[in-house]
């Protein structure tokens, strides 16, 4: 199912996955009853649903990029793989890219080739361990997605989704402070209703630079000037091994969350995300049955 729907892409304009559903399944030759057929959650059919999966590993090989809410356009790497006439692309092909093998690590699916099907129907082993992976799965992908759409954040933008997100995770009722004469700190948490247990924030929203020990220790400073013990250091990047040092080396209480870290807290405490659907799982009520 891969290697059409890339092949889809390769004139580079940006392309809608759904106006592509139809091609895909001419050129697999799929019957009209696999075109229809629905997934059991009765939540769309399973031949979008496995387009839709196969255009998402396909971004995480960086094959093609996501440019909009189902659009999608080929990468450079994509026009060299499809330059290489391959047979077929799935999971085995795409293992060949590290940022794929970091995705599927991550969700704990190396063993899967679901996706590499060229036919919509899934086959897998048990039913429980496919929906701990698919859910994994799915995780996983929403938290690199997360971790991309806050870099495009404004500074500001970025102070107060970390003030939503601490106090979503429990650090107390908190208020933006950055701006002219904020003198390092950005927000502040209170932890109590007399303010006796704060917490100071820092933000640095980076697109590519690291943090690094000499920040961490420009944190403490202000935390030194601010007579606080508590502070968390929060970017859209990531912390050096020196920055990390610094922090756990400081007699102050230093948490560092870096851009992967912040998108998995959204995910978990809900901010940024919306429940797309719930799946009622049953079992037997043995009780039910004890004779009497």
């Amino acid at each position: 199912m891969m290697l059409p729907a890339l092949s889809r892409l390769s004139d580079g304009r940006d392309h809608e996955l759904r106006d592509l559903l139809t091609e895909i399944a001419d050129s697999l030759k799929l019957t009209e009853d696999d075109r229809i057929e629905p997934l059991a959650s009765g939540n769309g059919t399973k031949l979008y649903s496995r387009v839709q999966w196969a255009f998402t590993y396909m971004a995480q090989a960086k094959l093609l990029d996501k440019v909009g809410r189902g659009l999608y356009r080929i990468t450079q790497r994509g026009l060299e793989l499809l330059a290489s006439a391959p047979e077929r692309i799935d999971n085995r092909v795409l293992r060949g890219y590290p940022e794929f093998v970091t995705f599927m690590s991550r969700s704990r699916m190396i063993g899967s080739d679901e996706v590499a099907s060229e036919h919509p129907a899934a086959t897998a082993s048990d039913p429980d361990t496919m929906l701990d992976q698919a859910a994994r799965t799915i995780r996983e992908q929403i938290v690199l997605e997360l971790t991309e759409r806050v870099k495009g954040l404004s500074p500001s933008e970025f102070e107060i989704l970390a003030i939503q997100l601490l106090e979503a995770v429990g650090y107390g009722r908190g208020r933006v402070t950055g701006g002219t004469g904020d003198r390092g700190i950005d927000g502040i948490l209170e932890g109590d209703k007399l303010g006796l247990d704060r917490v100071y924030v820092q933000c640095k929203r980076f697109s590519s630079a690291n943090v690094g020990g000499g920040d961490v220790r420009n944190f403490i400073g202000a935390l030194h000037q601010h007579r606080a013990t508590r502070g968390v250091y929060m970017t859209t990047a990531t912390f050096t091994d020196e920055a990390v040092t610094s922090a756990q080396s400081s007699t102050y209480s230093i948490a560092l969350l870096d851009g992967r870290r912040i998108a998995e807290l959204m995910y978990d405490y809900n901010i940024g995300v919306i429940t797309d659907r719930t799946i009622v799982l049953k079992r037997i009520d043995e009780g039910r049955f004890i004779a009497q």
